[in-house]
């Protein structure tokens, strides 16, 4: 089993990120790549094997990841991939270790596609792509970076609702310039419609009716 690990941050890997990736590699240390980010400083991982590539910035996090993916060839990999916010804004500690590494298997079973944080309104649900989990046909089958094909699935309602979280929400609302501003609701589209089209994926949710989540947010690390 193949492990690919994308760090589609933009500035370096934090101590945790950095501590969850050694933990994973405790399993699959021969065959664990990992590939950050070209504009990043390389962490200390021993005798693991490191990979910069170059990362498209123009989508935040959705366009690295875009990245990665295309970069990533092997269509029998099993794909981790992480955020700046993961461990810094997310919280991750030794529950959501277990669930991130347990994903691992599960995948490999065929028991699950995808595993990853998961946000919801009571009418929908959509992936909240700080970390995932997935097989590399199923993510690299995603929209990352088409926000026009994206908006074809939201209605004028879910639109207004989208630029008012930006304005009124978001915890850069009154610090983004109205550039950074419109690539973030860019990404919220292609988020809010990742799953589209992809009603057979089975997701192992990390919802806030997750044991793991629930653990995760109590548990030091």
């Amino acid at each position: 089993m193949l492990i690919k690990i994308i760090c589609a941050t933009q500035n370096d890997l934090i101590w945790k990120q950095i501590i969850l990736i050694k933990f994973i590699s405790i399993f699959f240390k021969s065959d664990l790549i990992v590939y950050i980010n070209n504009e990043i400083k390389k962490p200390k991982l021993h005798n693991l094997k490191i990979i910069k590539i170059n990362m498209d910035d123009s989508l935040f996090d959705f366009s690295r990841f875009d990245s990665g993916l295309k970069y990533i060839k092997d269509s029998n990999s099993i794909i981790f991939g992480f955020n700046d916010t993961l461990g810094n804004g997310r919280k991750l500690n030794l529950p959501l270790f277990i669930y991130i590494l347990s994903s691992f298997f599960l995948i490999k079973k065929n028991k699950i596609d995808i595993s990853c944080p998961i946000d919801e309104n009571g009418k929908e649900f959509w992936i909240c792509p700080y970390f995932f989990v997935g097989k590399h046909k199923i993510l690299k089958s995603l929209n990352w970076i088409n926000h026009k094909e994206g908006m074809e699935y939201l209605t004028d309602i879910q639109i207004k609702e989208l630029k008012n979280w930006i304005q009124n929400g978001w915890r850069r609302s009154h610090t983004a310039t109205n550039e950074q501003k419109h690539t973030k609701y860019l990404t919220l589209i292609l988020e809010r419609t990742l799953l589209k089209k992809k009603n057979l994926i089975k997701i192992r949710k990390f919802s806030k009716k997750s044991i793991y989540r629930k653990l995760n947010s109590i548990f030091p690390i």
